[in-house]
């Protein structure tokens, strides 16, 4: 493999291009705070953008896939690396062998994609719809733009959520007629229950376009593609196999007891006049305030309930076990204070467990586990450290190093208290 060699000069000129293009990468907010303005700040993203790349085609991408990147540059960069997949540029950092044969660029991209992603899956499609618009559809974007939206772990949740944005973007990647080919091949499997493919051509088809990408059964992708298309009907989704597009299906007809629905999908559906409710349930101001409060209730309680669950499950859990078998045991069982965090971890426990009164036990659960968090740190471990050897006070400090998990955790990603 041939070696690539910068000179003093070349290097020290990377070097600052790193800098700079850092530099407006970490401060290029979308508030343009640093610039007089939005108009300001996408030049000088842009401007900055292609300084790395006339330096070295692969700059861009290597400062993009930085965290602490923002959304904006991120996004430029991607725009920038899909319109120019075909172009000019040379490598004169990283070897091209390496760079384009061994598969480091599209490693680049995608993990670019994921760092702006993390900003939220708008940012993602806000790129994808920009590429519609610079009519970019090459061989490359679109490798990576159905391997983005098919492999999302919850497509449902996000079919649902953006479905308009996502009909867009997959009939621009897919183009009319292909968009058309695959509804027709998803809506006869739909019509007959189960995957039947006509010949090997639409099997070829499929394997392209869809299933490649997609980890699950061919059937759900059929409904999802169904779905986003708005080419459903008739199209039943199973509460086990679509717990949200079955409740979405319910939605249509009546709105009251639906939990797991978005908010603003709900408002799409009862603000129509085609909804079987609207007269009921929307069409004065009146109404209108009172629905919009049911919704809202509905909807949250059943979002903190959902990550209640999953905060138990995660972390207080495994917190309470650990307490029992290593820290607690330096008091002893009989200790006073070990007794009484001991009946706490159990009322808490029913409480998590607890599925009837939900908002009721929702306050209970705030209140103790506040509660007796304020009473282990100020009286319980105090006592602990105390009688721990120096052995045990270590050994403690490791266990507790994931304790903040218990304030902020990180894995949980429908964040609603932003």
């Amino acid at each position: 493999m041939k070696e690539l060699v910068l000179t003093q000069k070349s290097l020290a000129t990377v070097r600052q291009s790193l800098i700079d293009g850092l530099t407006i990468a970490s401060g290029a907010k979308s508030s343009a705070t640093y610039y007089h303005g939005k108009d300001e700040q996408l030049k000088a993203i842009q401007t900055q953008i292609k300084s790395l790349y006339k330096l070295s085609k692969e700059l861009p991408l290597i400062v993009a896939s930085q965290k602490g990147a923002t959304g904006k540059f991120v996004a430029e960069v991607l725009l920038n690396e899909f319109q120019n997949t075909l172009k000019g540029g040379a490598c004169n950092i990283v070897n091209p062998i390496d760079w384009y044969d061994n598969g480091l660029s599209d490693k680049a991209v995608l993990t670019a994609l994921n760092n702006l992603g993390e900003n939220g899956l708008p940012y993602v499609l806000r790129l994808f719809v920009d590429l519609k618009n610079a009519k970019v559809n090459n061989e490359r974007s679109r490798k990576i733009v159905l391997g983005f939206i098919w492999g999302q772990d919850n497509l449902e949740f996000y079919a649902m959520k953006y479905r308009n944005k996502l009909a867009e973007i997959l009939r621009h990647v897919y183009g009319k007629k292909m968009t058309s080919v695959l509804l027709s091949i998803a809506g006869k499997a739909a019509n007959v229950g189960e995957f039947v493919v006509g010949n090997e051509k639409e099997m070829k088809i499929l394997n392209e376009y869809i299933l490649r990408y997609y980890n699950g059964e061919p059937m759900k992708a059929f409904k999802l593609l169904l779905f986003i298309f708005k080419k459903d009907a008739g199209v039943t989704y199973g509460a086990t196999e679509f717990p949200l597009l079955s409740e979405y299906q319910k939605a249509k007809t009546d709105i009251t007891g639906i939990k797991s629905v978005p908010e603003e999908v709900l408002l799409g559906l009862i603000s129509s006049v085609r909804h079987p409710q609207y007269h009921s349930m929307w069409s004065t101001k009146i109404q209108r305030e009172a629905t919009k409060a049911l919704i809202r209730k509905n909807v949250e309680v059943s979002l903190i309930k959902s990550y209640v669950d999953w905060f138990y499950k995660n972390h207080v859990q495994s917190h309470f076990e650990l307490e029992e078998k290593h820290v607690f045991s330096i008091l002893g069982k009989e200790h006073e204070l070990v007794k009484r965090a001991l009946a706490e971890h159990r009322k808490l426990r029913r409480l998590f467990k607890e599925e009837n009164e939900v908002v009721k036990n929702l306050g209970l659960i705030e209140e103790k586990l506040e509660a007796h968090i304020r009473f282990e740190e100020r009286i319980l471990f105090n006592e602990i450290q105390k009688m721990a050897t120096r052995k045990e006070l270590k050994e403690m400090e490791l266990l507790h190093m994931g304790s903040d998990s218990l304030k902020k955790p990180q894995e949980w990603k429908n964040e609603f208290w932003k």
